[in-house]
């Protein structure tokens, strides 16, 4: 039977058996199993959380794009010249009218630039202003859903 030493300087008799070595390598063995198959299952949790990720991405990026060619064409039909101010006869472009709603020389308001002559069989003023406004609403909307969307 071995002998070993232990801290204290004392002889101690150590028994080893084989079933007990046995029982402690399939106790480690087990462990390890278990570990292995709680790494796996994370692994797979973990590539599929990824996945979802990597989509979402893609959608956003998508998204993006979309709303940068949308802000872009805004942007190139906003700025040609839009007409004439009514007060002081200086030229304004789109995106005075759309952004401020003023001419930028005389601070006078725009609308009179977009109300049509009064015709026959033509709407009404304040219908057409009416329309006007739900159309502006709309843009602002679609501007602040593209907005949400990304950011």
């Amino acid at each position: 039977m071995p002998l070993s030493r232990s801290s204290d300087g004392l002889r101690v008799l150590v028994l080893t058996t084989p079933v007990l070595a046995e029982s402690a390598q399939e106790a480690a063995r087990e462990e390890l199993d278990a570990a292995l198959a709680a790494s796996g299952r994370e692994l797979e949790e973990t590539r599929a959380r990824l996945a979802l990720t990597e989509g979402r991405l893609l959608a956003a990026a998508t998204q993006e794009e979309r709303t940068q060619g949308t802000l872009r064409a805004l942007a190139e039909r906003a700025w040609p010249e839009l007409g004439q101010c009514p007060a002081c006869r200086k030229p304004v472009r789109g995106s005075d009218y759309l952004v401020s709603g003023r001419c930028p020389n005389c601070a006078k308001a725009l609308t009179a630039l977009l109300t049509p002559l009064q015709q026959i069989g033509a709407p009404e003023r304040d219908e057409y202003l009416a329309l006007l406004g739900a159309l502006g609403a709309l843009v602002a909307l679609a501007g602040a859903g593209a907005f949400d969307a990304s950011g």
